[in-house]
């Protein structure tokens, strides 16, 4: 028994090619000509318009019904979803597959910034957490006792030193007592778990 998106894409697959896009068609793909053609801007419009109803759809069914309700509404201006084939020089009908990636892809180009796992969303937590560590960090070490004496220890000492290999070796002996201190003293257990990555 055939479905009706086994029907749909049988449609696009024997709708015929045409050497431009229509007016209303969105074209799939990228450059100027494609992001200013009608269909398109019309695309986005539409997009706009249903962008509270995704972004509050709870379900993947939810945002499924979405998509459906923006395809049908660019149908109703007479548009087609379309690319260009380089080998035929034609534009073509696209898959319902690929015209329902379009939709999803377009609504969440808009939210963006809404979701969790968007590259600018992680680069923030990275950055905050980053922030939260080093804060942290720099307090643990600053009401170290000890840390604070190898610190002044160690700034004492590279005024008398000689060459840079001195200063070297002052600086790493300086590190790994630090660390040990910090170790010894069970000074990671201060950082509050609740800053994760």
């Amino acid at each position: 028994m055939t479905n009706q998106l086994d029907i749909r894409t049988m449609q696009a697959a024997s709708a015929p090619a045409a050497a431009k896009p229509q007016e209303m068609d969105v074209v799939c793909g990228r450059g100027r000509s494609t992001y200013h053609h009608n269909g398109n801007r019309l695309f986005r419009k539409i997009v706009e318009q249903f962008l509270e109803r995704y972004s509050n759809a709870t379900s993947k069914l939810g945002k499924s019904v979405v998509v459906s309700d923006i395809i049908v509404n660019i149908r109703k201006f007479g548009g087609a979803f379309v690319k260009f084939n380089s080998s035929c020089g034609t534009y073509e009908r696209v898959s319902e597959r690929i015209v329902r990636e379009k939709v999803g892809q377009g609504l969440r180009d808009v939210l963006h910034t809404q979701y969790k796992s968007s590259t600018g969303a992680k680069r923030r937590k990275r950055d905050a957490t980053k922030a939260q560590y080093t804060e942290q960090i720099n307090r643990i070490v600053s009401q170290n006792v000890n840390v604070n004496a190898i610190i002044s220890d160690v700034a004492y000492q590279v005024n008398d030193a000689e060459s840079d290999e001195e200063c070297k070796q002052l600086f790493q002996s300086a590190n790994m007592r630090i660390l040990q201190d910090l170790k010894d003293n069970k000074c990671a257990s201060a950082m509050d778990p609740s800053v994760s990555g």
